[in-house]
């Protein structure tokens, strides 16, 4: 049998609740010339039964079970499987709407062999409001990385993305494990990759649940912050010593990333408060100030964030 042209990687862990709709999306998109690789990472409930018994009734299904390693575990498990052409990350506890899916599939068919990753948009919705956003970065004028990265707006999620095999290979990319935020950080390094051949469409098909109930990203807020800012003083430096366009405006986002999280110090008390302060500080740091005020901007940062809450 011929290799898929697509993989479809879900990894799932303890999602009983989301996961069926998730499945249920996918299945209606055309998947003749696709596979599905559920990567069960060790789930506690009922998540790993869900996943053997749609892989039973369907044979584009296959259900991966492995010792609980955390998302960027069960994603490398997942790709290490596959055997598409391209390969797509979807989160078990989001979905697609098929018609889009089968036109952005289509689309993929239509491209060079020189085309190493797609960058779509997509769709959140908000669990808590019921309202729904579709990102716009792209249009028909977006021809370029830097183009897409002059916008405003977050780049980092893995599931706006097709990413052939055979590249990911080349470039040895996978995501590190242990990592909150892994999208951050995997996506840090694919837009590092020299000379990196993209291609942009919009055909959003990905719907992005906000303010899921027991998400790993609010789990462990310290922990997050640390992640995050070491991405940022890891790489900030590297982008700096380049001097294409994109390494610059990727810099620039880096530093929005960095300012973005600040005001988070003040969810902290103590030497905790102390501890995540001092993360923004020291080397590869963009903010090449003291503590007192990184302290100081973080504070007014946090009011001015609460301030544009209450009137927007």
């Amino acid at each position: 049998m011929a290799n898929p042209f697509i993989s479809i990687i879900i990894p799932v862990y303890n999602i009983e609740d989301y996961l069926p709709a998730c499945l249920n999306s996918v299945l209606a998109c055309d998947l003749s010339d696709a596979e599905v690789l559920i990567a069960d990472d060790g789930s506690a409930d009922g998540s790993g039964e869900i996943c053997d018994r749609y892989a039973a009734g369907h044979k584009t299904l296959r259900a991966l079970h492995k010792p609980n390693g955390g998302p960027s575990d069960a994603r490398n498990y997942g790709l290490g499987q596959a055997k598409g052409e391209w390969i797509i990350f979807i989160d078990g506890d989001d979905t697609v709407l098929p018609e889009r899916f089968d036109e952005f599939a289509h689309q993929l068919r239509t491209l060079s062999g020189s085309v190493d990753v797609v960058l779509n948009d997509y769709i959140t919705f908000d669990i808590n409001t019921g309202k729904t956003y579709t990102s716009r970065q792209i249009d028909n004028a977006v021809r370029s990385l830097p183009q897409v990265l002059s916008k405003r707006g977050h780049i980092w999620n893995i599931v706006r993305y097709a990413y052939r095999g055979e590249f990911l290979e080349r470039a040895g990319l996978r995501f590190k494990a242990g990592y909150l935020a892994e999208d951050f950080e995997f996506t840090v390094r694919l837009l590092e990759v020299p000379d990196l051949q993209a291609e942009f469409v919009h055909i959003p098909y990905y719907v992005y649940a906000l303010n899921r109930g027991g998400s790993t990203m609010t789990a462990n807020p310290f922990r997050l912050l640390e992640c995050v800012t070491q991405v940022v003083r890891t790489h900030y430096p590297i982008l700096r010593e380049r001097k294409d366009s994109t390494s610059r405006l990727l810099q620039r986002k880096l530093l929005r990333e960095y300012l973005y999280m600040l005001p988070r110090v003040y969810q902290f008390k103590g030497k905790a408060r102390s501890g995540a302060i001092a993360l923004f500080g020291g080397k590869g740091s963009p903010l090449r100030v003291g503590a007192t005020l990184i302290a100081t901007f973080g504070l007014l940062a946090r009011k001015a964030w609460n301030i544009y809450k209450k009137v927007r």
